[in-house]
């Protein structure tokens, strides 16, 4: 199934994007969709903006709409930059 139609299915899960496609729009996509549909909990598993996880308007839709309640340090290969994230919607 696309991640349009497991967002559809299933919005009182959490979403998680693991290293999400490189500068596809999928992730923006389903993460307007889950966020439309109520979503209430986002992990990210990636590198931020600049990095090669994602899109600029992922990111963009990241930082606008949600807000990091939880951090963790994971185990990165060399010159990566990877984190893992848990986000909540920000309060409008």
């Amino acid at each position: 199934m696309s991640a349009l139609e497991a967002v559809r299915a299933h919005p009182d899960r959490t979403l998680m994007f693991c290293w999400p496609s490189f500068d596809e729009p999928w992730p923006a996509g389903a993460l307007q969709e889950y966020r439309n549909l109520g979503g209430k909990t986002v992990v990210f598993i990636g590198e931020g903006s600049g990095g090669c996880t994602g899109d600029d308007l992922f990111h963009e839709l990241l930082e606008c709409w949600w807000e990091e309640v939880e951090d963790y340090r994971i185990p990165q290969w060399e010159g990566i930059h990877d984190f893992l994230s848990v986000l909540k919607p920000k309060e409008q």
